[in-house]
């Protein structure tokens, strides 16, 4: 189940364990801004999302400690069922095997703290500019803007904490999803929270 954004961002999530110990619970949370303009340039896009993932890493140091390793990823997001599908509302999303998926199967088991979706992309969020044919769509714009941000920490700011170490796309998706997602997880250093 995914926490807010402010609760996972404040380590205020938490529940009990086995024992009866407090703990804090990790988990993933939609960001505050999700859905970029249609028409907006891939450029101006990643200036956004630059500094969505800088404002996201310095407030979660500023409320639960230092950030050891952060990823940058993508997934996909379905509709549920008998919902209209809403790109800025993760509620009408069907998350099974998706951003859910992906925190509950690869994060969370290697001991990430938190994954924060950072935007959805659909096909009317497609800059007008892109035109059409086969590498014209939502999923692969989704992939454009995943490598320019991963191109971004690695090559610009040679930031160590970066955890992506290739700039493969992954697997396509095949059954065309409503909407491709973008995401930050991060790992705490230990000690801190």
């Amino acid at each position: 189940m995914a926490s807010t954004y402010s609760d996972l961002v404040h380590g205020e999530w938490c529940e009990y364990n086995e024992r009866g110990e407090f703990r804090r619970q990790r988990g993933y949370a939609p960001n505050r801004k999700l859905y970029y303009c249609p028409g907006a340039s891939i450029s101006s896009t990643v200036d956004d999302l630059v500094d969505d993932v800088d404002d996201i890493i310095k407030s979660v140091e500023n409320n639960r400690g230092p950030v050891d390793e952060f990823v940058i990823g993508k997934s996909f997001a379905r509709k549920k069922k008998n919902k209209d599908f809403d790109p800025e509302n993760f509620k009408t999303w069907k998350l099974d095997g998706g951003v859910n998926g992906r925190w509950n199967n690869k994060y969370r088991p290697e001991g990430f703290d938190g994954l924060i979706v950072l935007c959805a992309f659909t096909k009317g969020s497609l800059p007008r500019d892109c035109g059409s044919g086969l590498l014209h769509n939502h999923q692969d714009y989704s992939h454009a803007i995943e490598q320019a941000l991963i191109t971004y920490y690695a090559f610009k700011e040679k930031d160590r904490k970066l955890g992506n170490r290739s700039l493969c796309t992954g697997r396509a998706e095949r059954n065309n999803a409503k909407a491709y997602v973008i995401y930050v997880a991060f790992k705490l250093e230990r000690g801190y929270f």
